[in-house]
């Protein structure tokens, strides 16, 4: 309306331009003497970028350090029986888990190849025995014939000096020289023959008697083949594993397995980082949880297993092996001896297995320490920790870093106010986790 009023009024249009001016004097004016305000400088705290994380107070105490191990029952007296090559089964006499006595026949079995070979090796046998007998005959009348043949042979040499004395006196006396002298060689020849066959048949004997006890054995080999048709028991055991039915064709194979489970064990393997601070000791007991069931348990044997790293365990039980099935693999958890003045933390606490960190004045101290076992309960694995400082009643860095080091700073974080910041829409899971600042 003002601006109208002055083009309107030609009094007021002439001092236009003084009322503007003296407006922007009054703003500019204003404008000076109330400066604005500049943001405030807020000093960040070395906090701002540590971590949150959760602790717990230490309290020592007593406890049984427990192994967790995968062990597999196996038997010290077992054996696999095996079938002849290309026998078929004739009769099965027991089932799986039936016990049996030592002699007792569980299975019957025929070899048609077995029973050919038998009558082969037999005829054999005798006609080596015949060659033998014949041998002995034949060096007999050897021995005889030498004596006739010798006495022949002197008189042929008689016969040749004889007529080599009245050989000059006519040429009919020259020829029966040359006869006799042919027939004394031929003579001489035989019983050359003779005394050379009477020399060689002690070494001809070695060879037949060698021959024969070749064959010999490959007749008892036949038939201790054939006994094993007739499959007896060769311990008192179970019977477990029956592989085979009547009227199969079996090869060289184990038809069945016989175990003795009076003599079974457990056997683990178990590597040589997780038993560090832990004495293990032969023929001591302890107790044992197998697939949930509690047992006694005795350490047998500890065998090194210096190409892994590790180490096998034998294990006896003493109150037997219910619902165990041989060869299969079971869950133990092997609890030692008790031991005090340990620790039980949570598995992420420790780092590299031989330190932790405290929480002092919101940073990180490093303790070095040992780990003696472990202990599960509830479905949680805490580790069992042992240190020369007496830790009581701190605080333990439950949080894993990745940058965990000594005056490392960090927010101590209580599960209460977790549940807060929660609650206001905040996250801090992630953060507890990675160990990152939210």
């Amino acid at each position: 309306a003002l601006p109208i009023c002055i083009i309107m009024n030609p009094r007021l249009k002439k001092i236009l331009p003084v009322i503007i001016l003296l407006i922007g004097g009054l703003i500019a004016f204003f404008m000076f003497k109330t400066p604005q305000e500049r943001p405030k400088v807020v000093e960040k705290s070395p906090l701002d970028d540590a971590p949150y994380v959760q602790s717990q107070t230490l309290t020592q105490g007593t406890y049984s350090p427990e192994l967790s191990l995968y062990g597999y029952l196996t038997s010290a007296q077992q054996i696999n029986v095996f079938a002849p090559q290309g026998s078929k089964v004739d009769s099965v006499l027991v089932n799986n888990g039936d016990y049996v006595s030592k002699g007792q026949l569980i299975m019957t079995l025929s070899n048609d190849d077995l029973y050919l070979q038998q009558q082969q090796i037999s005829k054999r046998i005798i006609d080596a025995q015949s060659q033998i007998s014949l041998q002995k005959t034949s060096n007999q009348s050897n021995k005889e014939a030498l004596s006739i043949e010798q006495d022949i042979l002197k008189l042929n040499k008689q016969s040749v000096d004889r007529l080599k004395k009245i050989a000059g006196r006519s040429l009919t006396a020259a020829a029966e020289v040359e006869n006799s002298q042919r027939n004394y060689n031929s003579q001489r020849l035989v019983v050359n023959n003779r005394q050379l066959m009477i020399k060689n048949h002690d070494q001809t004997m070695k060879q037949l008697n060698s021959n024969l006890a070749d064959l010999m054995s490959q007749q008892t080999i036949i038939e201790k083949n054939i006994a094993t048709l007739n499959v007896t028991a060769d311990f008192d055991g179970r019977v477990e594993n029956i592989s085979v039915k009547p009227f199969d064709t079996v090869s060289s194979q184990a038809v069945m397995l016989l175990i003795n489970d009076k003599t079974l064990d457990i056997k683990t393997h178990i590597a040589l980082n997780q038993i560090q601070g832990i004495d293990l000791v032969e023929n001591t007991q302890a107790a044992v949880t197998i697939n949930n069931k509690n047992n006694e348990i005795t350490l047998k044997n500890i065998r090194p297993l210096a190409e892994s790293g590790a180490v096998e365990l034998t294990f006896s039980m003493d109150n037997g092996y219910d619902n165990l099935v041989l060869n299969r693999y079971v869950n133990l958890i092997y609890r030692l001896s008790e031991v005090s003045g340990l620790y039980a933390v949570p598995n992420e606490s420790v780092y590299s297995n031989n330190r932790v960190y405290l929480i002092e004045d919101t940073q990180l101290q490093r303790k070095d320490i040992t780990v003696v076992g472990r202990q599960f309960s509830q479905g949680q694995d805490f580790l069992l920790i042992q240190s020369d400082e007496n830790l009581s009643d701190q605080l333990l860095l439950t949080t894993r870093l990745s940058d965990a080091v000594q005056s490392r700073l960090v927010n101590l974080v209580t599960n209460e106010a977790i549940e807060t910041i929660e609650e206001s829409g905040v996250k801090l899971t992630k953060t507890l986790e990675q160990g990152v600042s939210q």
